[in-house]
């Protein structure tokens, strides 16, 4: 099995990633107080089964299949999301790339004829079991894959554009073998999105995953589509964060200035590690100085936590990053450790705070996600229950609306008909969600994997489609000039009529947008609650800004 990796957010599409925390949005001009929140698993009535491949795939077959991730993104460049299902194993037949037909369905598994490895570069896809990054690496405004994988292996999969075979048409990918990657961002400011990796010669997975003292590098992206071919550097202080959204122990900042921080576990024997192989004595927190050094920090609060970090983000939305452990370093609900904030400013030490003191239960994952098209981020969150740490919350999938004074009320699994666990009496413990309207009509359905007893999915790879009803819309925004490499950042604010600028007036949480996760046929959708129409501006990563007033809800606009 392999070792998870630490993001702040697991989605790369316009639904979570890049949105500044959600706020308490005004009451006046309304938000529907009840919407009936309810889904439908539909996976294999639109298409989703792996089976249905174009002849030139050879013949077909199931062995070794287990869902390990489903995944929405325009991998085709229509606009329209497709889907793509992650195999544990990517061998042959087992993974699944289905193409949106834009008329309720999904188009034949294209898997097997599309991913293609590089002889160059030869990849290793049957070690390759889980997605780590949908975005572009490559700057040409197609969506590229990266997958993590066991042994400190990963493979990038760089989309080559429409591809005509015998007897399909779609995206063809050529695939690099590579390292696993920790995190992705430009960190260099060249706008180019960058790689930071392991050295697979010295790998030893407790170092590189558990106390965060192996040998890491950043792979400085040059524009070469084959990975290998980027320089490294080791020279951690020399580089920025500009993109926030995939903190890992090695490369975090902790207190905001911009300067990269790390977290480091003090390694013990062998013999000392527990029963997951994961344990060390006690964590370390360096800061790192504009001068180029780091500096230890003492009275952390994080001294005495020998559990691995699975997790960094900002779980309770304060602006600050929190820092989530297990000791299973994958599998079990994590233990928060929340910075704690004086005034706007991170004090880098933090506080054990039970799961059930936050203002949602945050479970095993969690997915901001606007559910309800209130304009307010929901928690979409996976409890697990396995190892007995789940504080009598319900096993499975849990939905966490929030309401206009900023707290949240809970769905359970029985009410909403998210089943990600089937006829299951246990969770199955690599099960995920990705958020993305798939069908077009102004809601926000759920793509993932589960067990494999999910009725109606391949085996336990699964879209569950929204039949929200209320009164709240809707609007979605296409910003075709915003994507390749740049530098800097693009944000989209959406405000009340005539309030444009005015933050107390923000109809939905803004979205802010960086290189590597944007391409020209995005569609970012914004729930505008009650409101027949709101103000969009765009602030380009130039700085320029462009307004439209009078946007009409349910409508579609692009702002070049």
């Amino acid at each position: 099995m392999s070792a998870k990796v630490w993001t702040v957010c697991l989605l790369v599409f316009s639904f979570t990633c890049g949105s500044t925390p959600d706020m308490a949005l005004p009451v006046s001009g309304g938000v529907d107080p009840n919407p009936t929140i309810t889904f439908t698993q539909v996976a294999k009535t639109v298409g989703i089964d792996r089976s249905n491949e174009p002849a030139s795939a050879g013949s077909f077959t199931a062995a070794g299949t287990i869902a390990y991730g489903g995944w929405l993104a325009d991998l085709d460049g229509d606009g329209r999301l497709d889907y793509y299902g992650v195999n544990h194993a990517q061998w042959p037949h087992l993974s699944g790339l289905f193409l949106n037909n834009g008329a309720g369905g999904f188009g034949k598994n294209l898997f097997t004829v599309s991913l293609q490895p590089s002889q160059v570069s030869f990849p290793d896809m049957g070690t390759s079991n889980e997605m780590k990054f949908v975005g572009d690496l490559t700057g040409d405004g197609r969506v590229d894959l990266y997958f993590t994988g066991w042994s400190g292996e990963g493979v990038m999969c760089v989309n080559q554009g429409k591809l005509q075979g015998p007897d399909r048409t779609g995206p063809g990918f050529q695939c690099f073998g590579t390292s696993d990657a920790l995190a992705i961002a430009d960190v260099n400011g060249d706008g180019r999105v960058d790689v930071l990796g392991l050295d697979i010669p010295s790998f030893d997975v407790y170092t590189a995953y558990y106390s965060h003292t192996g040998n890491y590098v950043w792979r400085l992206n040059n524009g070469d589509p084959n990975i290998n071919n980027w320089p490294t550097t080791q020279r951690f202080l020399d580089l920025r964060v500009t993109d926030p959204s995939s903190p890992s122990p090695p490369f975090v900042d902790l207190n905001g200035d911009g300067v990269p921080d790390k977290i480091v576990g003090i390694p013990v024997a062998e013999a000392n590690r527990g029963p997951y192989g994961t344990v060390t004595g006690g964590m370390q927190v360096y800061l790192g100085q504009a001068s180029g050094n780091y500096a230890l920090q003492s009275a952390t609060g994080l001294e005495a936590v020998t559990e691995p970090i699975s997790t960094i983000e900002d779980v309770n939305d304060d602006g600050c990053l929190d820092i989530g452990t297990d000791e299973t370093s994958y599998r079990d609900n994590q233990n928060w450790y929340i910075q704690n904030k004086t005034g706007t400013r991170c004090d880098v030490t933090f506080t054990f705070t039970p799961r059930t003191a936050l203002p949602y239960y945050p479970g095993f994952r969690r997915y901001n996600v606007d559910i309800d098209n209130s304009g307010h981020l929901s928690k979409v969150v996976i409890i697990h229950a396995g190892y007995g740490h789940n504080d009598g919350q319900p096993v499975g999938v849990s939905i966490y609306p929030k309401l206009p004074d900023g707290t949240y009320t809970v769905i359970g699994p029985t009410q909403h008909g998210i089943q990600i666990n089937g006829t299951d009496s246990t969770e199955f413990y690599a099960d995920n969600l990705t958020p993305g309207d798939w069908n077009d009509d102004g809601l926000v359905d759920l793509a993932g994997t589960g067990s494999e007893s999910i009725s109606d999915t391949d085996s336990g790879h699964a879209l569950w489609t929204s039949g929200l009803t209320t009164t709240n819309g809707w609007i979605k925004v296409s910003l075709p000039t915003v994507t390749g490499f740049f530098t800097g950042s693009a944000v989209i604010e959406v405000f009340a009529p005539g309030a444009v600028g005015d933050l107390t007036r923000q109809v939905a949480a803004p979205r802010t947008l960086y290189t590597g996760r944007a391409w020209a046929s995005q569609v970012y959708h914004f729930g505008i609650g009650t409101w027949p129409s709101v103000d969009v501006r765009v602030t380009f990563p130039d700085g320029h800004q462009i307004v439209r007033t009078g946007v009409a809800r349910s409508a579609r606009i692009t702002i070049p």
